[in-house]
């Protein structure tokens, strides 16, 4: 019956949805594990390492379960115009990667012998503003990541999602 409202199903649907946001919890915190056990512990070849070699196999699961709950938000809710669901998105990602910029910026800068990165150059920083930023280990990258910052690749593929699922949408 249209126009009546079953408290029931809003609570199946909360439950099923908080399951998903654990799964996604899960991938995130799995990611985080990943990246401290390999980039800064240097566990890849132990035993423990092994147990967070899955990385990217994470990232893709946070990303498609993103994916859906992006969809049916959207879908759900009074339709946006591209520009405010832009906005919206970019204030999600934004502040805290300018953030890891301005840190990623200015430690080199302080201690330059403790990176063997190159010195900070403005088209470096303008290309991973631009998102256009991806793992060094494929051809045809552009960008690097800001100082070896290698998560940042992941973020340039969420962009994109973000700026082709709108349009995509309302076909």
């Amino acid at each position: 019956m249209f126009g009546t409202h079953d408290p029931s199903i809003t609570l199946q649907t909360s439950i099923k949805f908080q399951r998903l946001e654990n799964l996604r919890g899960f991938a995130a915190l799995y990611v985080l594990l990943h990246h401290i056990s390999s980039s800064y512990l240097h566990l890849q070849q132990t035993f423990i390492g092994s147990f967070f070699r899955f990385g990217q196999e994470a990232v893709i699961l946070f990303f498609i379960l993103s994916g859906f709950v992006i969809a049916y938000s959207t879908a759900s809710r009074e339709p946006a115009s591209y520009r405010e669901y832009l906005f919206k998105r970019a204030t999600r990602i934004y502040p805290i990667f300018l953030i890891s910029l301005a840190i990623a910026w200015f430690l080199p800068v302080q201690e330059p012998h403790a990176h063997s990165n190159p010195p900070p150059t403005w088209l470096w920083l303008l290309g991973n503003l631009a998102m256009l930023q991806d793992v060094s280990t494929k051809p045809g990258v552009w960008i690097e990541p800001f100082f070896g910052n290698s998560p940042l690749w992941s973020l340039s593929y969420e962009w994109l999602y973000y700026l082709i699922f709108f349009p995509l949408e309302a076909v």
